[in-house]
């Protein structure tokens, strides 16, 4: 007994741990809701507010509290898309998750002057009672200005023009302007 050192206690003082906090998510139609623990303490953020939902429930992740699964299901990602904006918030701050996509600045194939030959045919089209259909105005420019435009993109910019508003009303507005022009 006498070569034990006395200065130890014999009993282990035994440290509770605080259970950690349990977190779970509910989806609805406006919301996205946090449950922080037993507690009555939610976390409510708007769906429409994208970024501020990316960034708490990220922190989330980040912290060991959701998920990267969890948090997948509810903006929509996958997993792995997950955890790279997760990287990338915890890396570049916040900034790194705003869309800096700006998309095509120009139209590189459709020019004013193709356009122009785009408005005439329609316009033509309307008023002598032919189809305005995208496909009919791709196939007439073709035959003649010998000019391969796809559907899809003459499509896109009749719309953009507002072409396919006026192609009803062009042939009642000539009609009118006719009958006023003459004497």
């Amino acid at each position: 007994m006498a070569f034990e050192d006395r200065r130890k206690s014999p009993y282990v003082k035994v440290v509770k741990a605080e259970a950690p906090i349990k977190v779970s998510l509910d989806v609805t139609e406006r919301n996205v809701i946090i449950h922080l623990g037993g507690n009555s303490q939610v976390i409510i953020i708007p769906r429409n507010n994208q970024l501020q939902c990316k960034v708490i429930l990220l922190t989330f992740v980040n912290s060991g509290l959701l998920t990267a699964k969890e948090v997948s299901e509810v903006l929509g990602f996958t997993v792995r898309h997950i955890r790279d904006l997760n990287t990338k918030m915890y890396e570049a701050d916040v900034y790194s998750l705003i869309d800096k996509r700006k998309g095509q600045i120009q139209d590189y194939r459709f020019t004013p002057e193709i356009k122009a030959e785009l408005i005439q045919q329609v316009a033509a089209n309307a008023i002598t009672g032919k189809p305005t259909s995208s496909r009919a105005v791709s196939q007439h420019i073709k035959e003649r200005c010998n000019l391969v435009l796809p559907d899809r993109s003459v499509r896109l910019h009749m719309k953009k023009l507002g072409l396919p508003k006026i192609s009803n009303s062009l042939p009642a507005l000539v009609e009118d302007l006719k009958k006023n022009s003459k004497p």
